[in-house]
Formats: C-alpha cells, sequence, structure tokens
C-alpha cells in the first residue's frame, strides 16, 4: 500500500469516526433537546393549569360576590317591603278598632276588662284607668261593675288599665299595648317556607 492510499483510508477511516463522533453528539444534543422540551412543556402545562385554576377561582369568587350582592339587595326589599306591608296592616288594625269603639261590645269589653280586673286584686286597692276618649261611658261602666273608674293623663288606644298599689302589679288590657305586642311578635305566614 502506497503512502497516497494509507493517507486516503486514514482520511476515509478519520472522516467515518468524525462523522460517527459527529452523529453521536447531534443525537446526544437532540435527546438532551427533547428532554429539555418535554421538561418545558410539562412545565408549562402546569403553570396553564395553575393559570385556568386561577382564573376559574377567581370566577367563583366573582359570581359568589355577585350573588351574595343580589341577595342583600333582595333581602333589603323584601325586608322594606314585609315593613311596608305590615305598617299597613296594622294601620287597617287600628281603623278597625277605632270602628269597634263606637259599638256597644267595645263597652262590654269594658266591663269585662274591669271585673277581670276587680277579681284580680281580691278586695285589695286598686286605681282602673280609662281611656280619656272613653269619657262619655264612665257612668254606665261604674254602674255595671259597682268600681269607681280614673280617666287617665294620657291616651293609651282604648281598653283599660289598672294598678295595684300594694302589689306593684300593672294589669295592662290597652289596645296600645295588645296591638304593640302583636306587631313585635308578628309575621307573615303561609306557603311552603313555613311547612305548610
Amino acid at each position: 500500500m502506497t503512502n497516497e492510499e494509507k493517507l486516503q483510508n486514514f482520511q476515509k477511516m478519520t472522516m467515518e469516526d468524525a462523522r460517527k463522533k459527529a452523529d453521536a453528539a447531534v443525537n446526544a444534543y437532540q435527546k438532551s433537546m427533547d428532554e429539555e422540551f418535554e421538561e418545558y412543556k410539562a412545565m408549562k402545562e402546569e403553570q396553564m393549569e395553575a393559570m385556568l385554576k386561577a382564573e376559574r377561582d377567581n370566577l367563583v369568587k366573582e359570581k359568589n360576590k355577585v350573588i351574595s350582592l343580589e341577595q342583600i339587595r333582595l333581602r333589603h326589599e323584601y325586608t322594606k317591603r314585609y315593613e311596608e306591608l305590615k305598617e299597613k296592616l296594622f294601620s287597617e288594625v287600628n281603623h278597625r278598632l277605632s270602628q269597634y269603639m263606637e259599638t256597644p261590645a267595645y263597652e262590654r269589653l269594658l266591663v269585662k276588662q274591669i271585673r277581670k280586673a276587680m277579681k284580680f286584686a281580691r278586695g285589695e286597692q286598686i286605681i282602673i284607668y280609662i281611656d280619656p276618649a272613653d269619657q262619655e261611658h264612665v257612668m254606665s261602666l261604674e254602674a255595671a261593675t259597682g268600681a269607681p273608674l280614673t280617666i287617665s293623663e294620657y291616651s293609651f288606644g282604648g281598653g283599660t288599665r289598672a294598678v295595684l298599689p300594694e302589689r306593684n302589679v300593672l294589669i295592662d288590657d290597652s289596645f296600645e299595648t295588645k296591638v304593640k305586642e302583636k306587631m313585635e311578635s308578628f309575621s307573615f305566614g303561609g306557603g311552603e317556607t313555613n311547612g305548610r
């Protein structure tokens, strides 16, 4: 083999070896790049998932905030309407009470209340008050019950009030108190919300 052939042979082997090493380096680099790409892709997918989750959470919070504000508005509107209807109802109750106070049944009720108070007193000192608006009934009430009556200094909407000074007891059968108690404990019933 001549030097020229040896040189060509050496050059060929060197080139093949360099090609193999270059191919191996390129393949290793490609593999490394593919692995890095997969890691990068996985990291980006995690970031996207985290972003989507955060965005979903924000949307849920925003939706809940809107719902909460709407519930507050509706509760306020309901309460306002409820109070308007309640006020209208009790205005009608007061109107009907004043009509009732013009009937003979009202005087019979006063007699019943006075007798009940006297029975409760069992002979003790008792002061029975009637409303100033009922002054016209004093003589007939005293005749019917045998009890001395006192006209109150201020109106209590009808009915009677009685005081037993020795026991420090107030018997309050006034319409004002009865209506106030009913108004405080009143609620509109009906429908499925209260189990009916």
